[in-house]
């Protein structure tokens, strides 16, 4: 299935979110408004995934990759946060 008609549009929203952000990025690192705007689009891709895969059984490990390509770019743009 990879990306079937059912996650195609939350997976559009996730990489558009995942463009926009990465446009705005100064110094390496996202302002944390488009930072939760970006996290929510790609957890919502996530959740659909998981959905779809108790729902059909099929293999959608595309779809899961993709997600986790997307968490790690979040991750690179994401300040570190002191530990005071």
């Amino acid at each position: 299935m990879a990306l079937g008609p059912e996650l195609r549009p939350d997976a559009a929203e996730a990489f558009h979110g995942a463009a926009a952000l990465l446009r705005l990025v100064e110094d390496s690192v996202a302002a944390e408004d488009k930072l939760s705007t970006c996290c929510r689009s790609i957890d919502d891709f996530a959740a659909t995934t998981r959905d779809m895969r108790r729902q059909t059984k099929e293999e959608l490990f595309a779809a899961g990759s993709l997600v986790v390509v997307l968490r790690r770019m979040l991750t690179s743009v994401t300040p570190v946060r002191d530990s005071d």
